[in-house]
């Protein structure tokens, strides 16, 4: 989902007056649906979509979005939802969960985030350091920024893949736009 013109401003750098009023902010959604005593399940080598629903009233703040954007992630479809629409543009987007892996053993996780139509444009292969049923805790950060490819998109989604049989809870997902370009 694209805004269109919220990343023009007419006015001179010089006469703003708060960092949010240049395009910055940033907005943290806590997921309350998978916690540690509702674990969701992806099954071996099965390449899901992350959920975030952004109810949990503890870790998810919005008060600090940029001007003119009612949110960064869409919690009904499930991704970081403003694509850089400007060239120059930036957006850090750090995913953070909890998980644990319920059986056999080398276990390791992937997680990518998918610009669509198959367009990996970051990812990372991480294994499990300790053995089943075992939470580990997992942080991912990723730097997007404005480019022909992402400027037609409509948002940008994460994918988690495991090799064995993993419970996930604890989702959050942290979004930060340092510069939104167009001035």
């Amino acid at each position: 989902m694209s805004y269109p013109g919220i990343w023009q401003h007419s006015q001179s750098p010089l006469e703003y007056s708060s960092i949010r009023d240049l395009g910055a902010g940033w907005a943290n959604y806590g997921d309350s649906l998978y916690t540690t005593g509702s674990r969701r399940t992806i099954l071996a080598t099965n390449r899901e979509k992350i959920t975030n629903n952004g109810l949990n009233s503890v870790n998810t703040v919005t008060d600090q979005l940029p001007e003119g954007i009612p949110f960064l992630w869409d919690t009904t479809l499930n991704r970081y939802a403003v694509s850089p629409d400007v060239e120059g543009a930036v957006a850090f987007v750090r995913i953070s969960f909890q998980a644990a892996f319920t059986g056999g053993s080398n276990a390791w996780l992937s997680i990518e985030f998918d610009a669509g139509g198959g367009i990996i444009i970051w990812g990372n292969t991480v294994t499990f350091p300790r053995g089943i049923d075992i939470v580990h805790r997992f942080s991912f950060t990723a730097l997007f920024f404005g480019s022909s490819t992402l400027l037609v998109l409509p948002g940008i989604d994460a994918y988690l893949e495991p090799s064995n049989d993993t419970d996930f809870f604890g989702f959050s997902t942290m979004i930060y736009v340092p510069y939104r370009g167009g001035f």
